[in-house]
């Protein structure tokens, strides 16, 4: 594990064949957008749930996830692409541009995210505005009735 302010040259491979965790914590790091190539091959990696936060990398446009127990997942690839949004057709991984199924796939379930999100959206709307009506309501039935109370 790296501490704070300690720096390793990414130029010698021999320290990071074994690398199991890297913790960039204390290095007043702004971002890490400008990331276009991620090498993560021949790890421990198991769900997309772990890596799915490198589809927000703006930049990144190639991800190696070779040897990873991940790569067993079923739709691995078009879940991995999924991550990426409307950008998923601009990245490689590992190694390989999406193909036309990848991409109709990957469209396909974007949609549906969109068409979910939406519909909760207006749910979510439809019920504020329910729970508004009923304050309203409540409000004006026992606003007369401790008004009533007051005056006797």
């Amino acid at each position: 594990m790296l501490d704070e302010d300690q720096v390793v040259p990414v130029v010698e491979q021999e320290p990071w064949q074994c690398l199991e965790e890297v913790d960039f914590s204390f290095n007043d790091l702004k971002a890490v957008d400008e990331s276009v190539h991620l090498d993560l091959r021949n790890n421990a990696i198991e769900t997309v749930e772990s890596v799915y936060p490198l589809g927000a990398l703006p930049c990144l446009e190639v991800l190696h996830l070779k040897g990873n127990p991940i790569r067993k997942v079923v739709e691995y690839r078009t879940r991995m692409l999924e991550a990426f949004g409307e950008r998923s057709c601009e990245v490689k991984l590992d190694g390989k541009a999406p193909d036309d199924r990848e991409k109709d796939t990957v469209r396909l379930r974007l949609a549906l995210r969109r068409a979910r999100e939406e519909k909760e959206e207006k749910e979510r709307k439809r019920r504020e505005k329910i729970e508004e009506k009923i304050r309203y309501i409540s409000g004006d039935v026992c606003g007369g009735f401790t008004d009533e109370v007051e005056s006797s």
